[in-house]
């Protein structure tokens, strides 16, 4: 690892240790032996307080002469290494100062984002191993949001403030109108499921899968019914409807779920198909071609309809094997 920076403050030559991982020069009001500032000087304290304004202005500066200098590339592009920390600064006095330099920085645009621009921490999302489960053109217009670049440190993104990606993003996102792409629903599925993991509160997690259960995030074949659009996408409380006996039996079957997309399904009360959802689903697609073809039901089509789902209830197993 690099060794840590810590510089004196100067003034002409050096006074005192601040714990500054950078020089500080300025025409500070001394002690008689020039050993360190007056702590009670207001020269000092107005030139102490131009420190995190100076310092934020710095790294966003857009000024040619400033922006071609390798000195402020290189700061720029590792300005964690050049942040003061609070556990490196033990004096009351530059312990203030330091703590306002920090929130100016995290309130710049001090992080690169994944399309070539600098943006500040807050509107910065770090995202999940899995990769990106929301395009970036997506993030920003239903979150409000921007992808950090690849090549910025994830670890000091983190350090001034950037969010990885969390379920509440993604409820965000959902609200606003976002639907996930077919390539991404595993990778979602998976990434809520570890999240979910994570809760150790019953009644987060339960509000959670509420809250995740109100959106179309669950893809369905549409090859089950040849009547239907595909993909269809229903949202879970339709479940409960007596014409809607669809379980993980009926997802795309291109899908491949690991363990936490298993954990997820089940957390959000998505159950294994049997050979009566599938007679169920088939009466129906039976049901709905005909109201559209007809406009009518009468009570000898529903007998025969019955009869048909009765016997494929008994013979579901025999069948499966022809």
């Amino acid at each position: 690892p690099e060794e840590e920076l810590k510089y004196p403050v100067f003034c002409f030559l050096p006074v005192e240790n601040a714990g500054l991982p950078f020089i500080f020069q300025a025409n500070f009001d001394l002690t008689t032996n020039r050993q360190s500032l007056h702590r009670s000087s207001p020269l000092n304290h107005w030139l102490c307080r131009q420190l995190p304004r100076v310092f934020a202005e710095l790294i966003q500066s857009g000024v040619p002469e400033i922006v071609e200098n390798p000195q402020w590339q290189a700061l720029r592009n590792d300005l964690v290494r050049y942040l003061p920390k609070l556990s490196q600064c033990h004096d009351p006095f530059w312990r203030g100062y330091v703590q306002l330099l920090l929130d100016r920085v995290r309130n710049s645009r001090c992080i690169l984002t994944m399309s070539g621009e600098w943006e500040t921490p807050c509107r910065v999302l770090i995202p999940p191993a899995a990769g990106l489960l929301i395009s970036a053109p997506d993030l920003l217009s239903y979150g409000g949001f921007h992808w950090l670049a690849p090549s910025f440190s994830r670890e000091d993104a983190l350090l001034l403030g950037c969010q990885p990606l969390a379920v509440t993003h993604i409820l965000d996102c959902l609200a606003k109108g976002w639907q996930p792409i077919h390539d991404t629903l595993p990778a979602l599925y998976s990434f809520l499921g570890a999240e979910l993991r994570q809760v150790q509160e019953d009644m987060r997690r339960e509000i959670l899968i509420t809250s995740i259960a109100r959106h179309q995030i669950f893809l369905l074949d549409g090859d089950i019914f040849a009547d239907l659009q595909s993909p269809i996408f229903l949202r879970p409380s339709h479940w409960l409807h007596p014409c809607d006996f669809l379980s993980v039996r009926f997802l795309q079957a291109s899908l491949v779920l690991d363990a936490d997309a298993l954990f997820f399904f089940a957390s959000a009360g998505v159950k294994q198909a049997d050979s009566q959802d599938v007679a169920r689903s088939i009466l129906y697609a039976h049901l709905k071609m005909y109201l559209e073809a007809r406009h009518v039901i009468t009570g000898a089509q529903v007998e025969r309809w019955l009869l048909e789902v009765q016997f494929l209830r008994d013979h579901f197993d025999e069948l499966a094997t022809i």
